[in-house]
């Protein structure tokens, strides 16, 4: 059994507090964001049916082989002001936190079908497959957070690459109009992507390996959700590159690629 922890020092390195939260399975954290009271916002992926979630939670039940989580601990570290589950039918992990203008915390995540996505969400079902998520909760100013809007990002249609398929994320970041950034690996050539896109299909690429299994392809991409998580504003392969999962010697070639551009500060 693994519980999370989370631990907060002072300035001048003094610990202030260190303190467990979890049930009684495996807990992860991954993520975590400190509002201008001193709260802590965490996320993670939990195993446990039983992680402590509190009273008016949006989720309150555990679903699936896993699920997403936000924890919000207090200055002090003595109370869980807040805690729910986020999850569906299938697995699901979130990855990245951030708290808007508004303090309000946006989970980012990966996650297969039968996550709650709300009305107006830019993709509300995934059929099959895993795909990116982004999932808004009200701020804590206004009471116990509520979930506001949720919605993935991810193939109709992923096609299966090695053992992986769709996409997932490993970083966001949210812009001065609370639109979410999110990044990370894609193993389907059919994300869906935008007319200003860098890279609409990723990078041309082959390989031919002495021994083992077929290479596995992943590509790195960048996709923008408006704030409401209605609409996909901007979304891009940006690189391509191929892993040669067991094989014991390959030979990589690459069509040539783009220059990035250098986005502009927020």
């Amino acid at each position: 059994m693994r519980n999370l922890v989370v631990t907060k020092f002072d300035a001048s390195g003094t610990l202030i507090y260190s303190t467990f939260i979890g049930g009684s399975v495996n807990d992860y954290a991954t993520g975590i964001a400190v509002d201008a009271a001193g709260n802590a916002y965490i996320t993670g992926s939990t195993n446990s049916p039983d992680f402590p979630v509190t009273a008016g939670a949006a989720q309150s039940t555990f679903r699936g082989a896993g699920s997403a989580y936000l924890a919000i601990l207090s200055p002090d570290g003595s109370a869980l002001r807040h805690a729910t589950f986020f999850g569906g039918s299938g697995s699901a992990e979130a990855q990245a936190i951030a708290l808007d203008a508004a303090g309000a915390p946006v989970l980012a995540g990966t996650a297969g079908p039968g996550l709650p996505t709300t009305a107006g969400a830019y993709k509300a079902t995934l059929a099959t497959g895993r795909a990116a998520f982004v999932a808004r909760f009200s701020p804590l100013a206004q009471g116990t957070p509520q979930l506001v809007a949720a919605s993935y990002y991810g193939a109709d249609n992923p096609q299966a690459n090695s053992s992986m398929q769709g996409n997932s994320v490993l970083g966001m970041a949210l812009d001065a109009g609370g639109a979410a950034w999110i990044t990370g690996q894609a193993f389907t050539t059919n994300l869906p992507t935008t007319s200003t896109a860098l890279q609409a299909a990723p990078t041309a690429m082959s390989a031919t390996c002495a021994a083992g299994p077929a290479p596995l392809n992943s590509f790195a991409y960048v996709a923008k959700l408006s704030a409401d998580l209605g609409t996909l504003g901007y979304a891009s392969y940006v690189t391509g590159k191929t892993e040669a999962a067991g094989a014991t010697a390959c030979t990589i070639s690459e069509a040539p690629g783009k220059v990035l551009p250098t986005l502009p500060p927020k």
